[in-house]
């Protein structure tokens, strides 16, 4: 009998230590499909429109329920459907930036078992602890639109066919029910902006990188200059009354600049580099509004220092609405730059890049020439005229596209990226433009 209840004692308490472990270890440990949380993904933006040969970025938003963090991600996206080969992926890129330590997947796959659509795959872990994770994600996928003109778009759905996309929480096993609600991003491409030769482009345009550019500008009826291509307007016809003379003609006062710019720490070998078109504004004083010029800038082989990059130096006459004896700001920016806001004569720093202008307009110009060494401020590049067009920031777009063509020495790419001007795009490029997001973005 004592045996019989001794036994039957173990039984119990075994049953018993057997539930809390297993109350355990579905608690804290493993979670079904159907009892974990939701992670909702959203398609930021319904429509892109892309010009043939531009490249855009493509956001959407992963959000758990309940405060659950992120840990990894399995994911398939659908775009170029019905084989309109319309759009090229590019690369991807999360905020808050580098979220995941490793990127296991990274793939095009070409199925014909999807309507002839392709699928990107992008398999993605973090290493983090788990303080570090989050529950809300922001990515953006970059896309290059090809030459073709047509609508296309990009998916992602909880499945597509037998495939699973799926996103990890924080601990072994634990898999969200993905739901979507905005899951797609249409995408229309144009043949607007593309061109293969000069012929392609209108009057006063021609043909770089693949876009028709404007070589010139003109006097709108007000008589002020515009840069841009021909206005083709007409204006109304004044009885007695003489052609308006343009106001923005050059007057009494001319800068001769010396510039600094970023990396470029010896003489190009390509003479063409020699040279950089470099826009000026001048606002403050008694301007309602800055003014703009444009100057070619040479390199003089002086240097402040052995260890200092080289120094570019121009000179531009200024508008006659620049009146001497004024004090003024000005705005400069280069071809693959940043724009700066000098607000001195003569401005220096500590820390390259890090200049701010913080007194004023404190500029003073005098009538003739005026000699304004800004060569102790670096002025920092990153915006890249991609497509012939910068957007003002140093931003993803930017660094995607040297990270795509690092190593590279075609003319076209170079032209665009290479920001130390020694011929090809390499990881000083890229050391570059990274130290730039550092800084604080484009002034005005």
């Amino acid at each position: 009998m004592k045996k019989n209840l001794k036994i039957a004692t173990i039984l119990i308490v075994i049953l018993i230590s057997s539930f809390f472990l297993w109350r355990f270890l579905n608690q804290y440990l493993y979670k079904t499909k159907a009892t974990q949380e939701t992670v909702t993904l959203n398609f930021t933006q319904s429509l892109l429109e892309f010009k043939q040969n531009e490249t855009k970025t493509i956001p959407f938003t992963l959000t758990t329920s309940n405060n659950t963090k992120i840990s990894a991600v399995d994911l398939y996206f659908k775009f170029n459907l019905q084989n309109q080969d319309l759009v090229e992926y590019q690369s991807f890129s999360t905020t808050p930036n580098n979220y995941f330590d490793k990127v296991i997947k990274q793939e095009i796959i070409n199925s014909s078992s999807y309507g002839g659509s392709k699928i990107l795959r992008l398999v993605l872990v973090s290493k983090k602890e788990n303080s570090q994770l989050l529950n809300s994600l922001v990515f953006n996928l970059n896309f290059r639109a090809k030459k073709r003109a047509g609508s296309t778009s990009i998916s992602l759905h909880a499945s597509i066919g037998n495939i699973q996309n799926q996103v990890v929480g924080p601990i072994a096993g634990y898999v969200f029910d993905l739901r979507t609600n905005n899951d797609a991003t249409n995408i229309t491409v144009n043949n607007q902006g593309y061109c293969t030769a000069v012929g392609d482009c209108g009057q006063n345009t021609s043909c770089q990188n693949n876009s028709c550019v404007c070589n010139s500008g003109f006097y709108n009826c007000d008589g002020n200059w515009e840069n841009g291509c021909e206005s083709n307007q007409t204006c109304p016809s004044q009885t007695n009354t003489p052609t308006p003379t343009p106001t923005n003609q050059p007057g009494s006062v001319s800068l001769n600049l010396k510039l600094k710019f970023q990396g470029v720490m010896r003489e190009p070998a390509n003479t063409n580099q020699r040279t950089m078109r470099v826009k000026i504004k001048v606002g403050g004083g008694n301007l309602s509004s800055p003014v703009s010029v444009e100057g070619n800038f040479t390199l003089t082989g002086q240097k402040n220092s052995e260890t200092d990059a080289l120094i570019w130096q121009g000179s531009v006459n200024l508008p006659s609405q620049i009146t001497a004896g004024q004090h003024y700001y000005l705005l400069i920016k280069g071809p693959k730059h940043i724009q700066k806001k000098i607000c001195e004569n003569n401005p220096s720093e500590t820390t390259g890049g890090n200049y701010r202008c913080r007194s004023g307009n404190q500029v003073s110009l005098s009538s003739g020439q005026n000699n304004l060494d800004f060569s102790k401020i670096y002025f920092l590049g990153g915006d890249l005229p991609i497509n012939s067009a910068q957007d003002g920031v140093v931003d993803s777009l930017d660094t995607s596209f040297i990270r795509n063509n690092l190593g590279k020495t075609d003319p076209n790419v170079v032209a665009i990226a290479d920001l130390n001007l020694d011929g090809r795009v390499d990881t000083q490029d890229w050391s570059m433009v990274i130290y730039a997001l550092s800084i604080k973005t484009d002034e005005e």
